[in-house]
Order: C-alpha cells, then structure tokens, then sequence
C-alpha cells in the first residue's frame, strides 16, 4: 500500500501539472490499485470513494477520446466501482452505474474481436451486472448475464488455445 499511496501522490501531482490526457489515465489507474487495495483491506467506503474518482475521469476522457482503449478503461473501471457498490450493498446504484455503461461493452465487444484484455474486461462487466441482478431477485437478467459472461470466455480460451470460434 505504501508504493502505491507513493505512486498516487506522483501520479495525481502529474495530472494536475500536466493535465494531458496521458497523466488522468495514469491518475485513473493509479486510483484503481489504491482503491482494489483498500477494498481488499474490506475497506469499501474509501474504495469506494477512489473508484468513484476514477470513473470520473475514465468518463471525461472518454468524452474526448472514443477508442477501444479508452473505452476499454472506463468499462474496467464502471466494473470495480459496481462491484464495490455491491460490496456495499448498494445494489440499486450498482446496477444503474452498469446500465449506464452497456452501450460501451457492446462497442467494445464489436470492436475487440480477438483482443483478451478487453474481451476479459467485457466478460467482468456482465459477471458484475450478474451479481447485481441477482441479489436484486432479477433471476432472468441474472443468468442472461452471467450466460453472456460465460460465452465471452469461452471466447477467450478459444483464442488463448488458437483454436476457431
């Protein structure tokens, strides 16, 4: 935790001096680890917290910057914070953070046809939509889901393996 505390302070004085779109997303990064850190630590409001920070800045930059990439960190992102807020059991929260990010994953999705990071952050996305829905008794959107999850991995083993789709 003491790198990474070290490593924020660098990472958010380099955002504030520099304010390039380079240093946020290193400042959004870096808001992540602290924040899955503290979330391990079962500290879930300050993860919480950093999360939301994070998200914030994932979504201004994808406002100026719609590549796959980009979209690719505010949809990991959107993922943690849900996930914290299911934690939390915030699940109405959780669920409308997700919607809001559905038109991303589809993108994504499109447009990652053999990419495994983002094919795994879109994978992550449905299991946490999954969680939510589940939790909220919505038993059909669950396993849509989590069905939808599965086959995105499936996918994914399907390249790591070089075999055909």
């Amino acid at each position: 935790m003491a790198r990474y505390a070290e490593n924020h302070g660098i990472r958010r004085a380099l955002a504030e001096e520099l304010g390039t779109p380079q240093s946020r997303r290193d400042l959004s990064v870096s808001l992540n680890n602290v924040a899955g850190i503290e979330q391990a630590r079962g500290d879930l409001d300050g993860a919480l917290e950093k999360y939301e920070e994070s998200l914030a800045i994932a979504q201004r930059l994808l406002e100026h910057d719609v590549t796959p990439a980009t979209q690719n960190g505010a949809l990991w992102t959107a993922h943690l914070t849900a996930s914290c807020l299911v934690g939390l059991s915030r699940l109405g929260e959780a669920l409308a953070m997700l919607d809001g990010v559905s038109s991303t994953a589809a993108e994504l999705e499109l447009a990652c046809d053999d990419h495994l990071n983002m094919l795994d952050t879109c994978a992550a996305f449905h299991e946490t939509y999954a969680k939510a829905s589940a939790a909220l008794g919505r038993a059909n959107e669950a396993q849509r889901r989590s069905e939808h999850g599965a086959a995105i991995r499936a996918r994914i083993a399907a390249l790591k393996g070089g075999t055909e789709r």
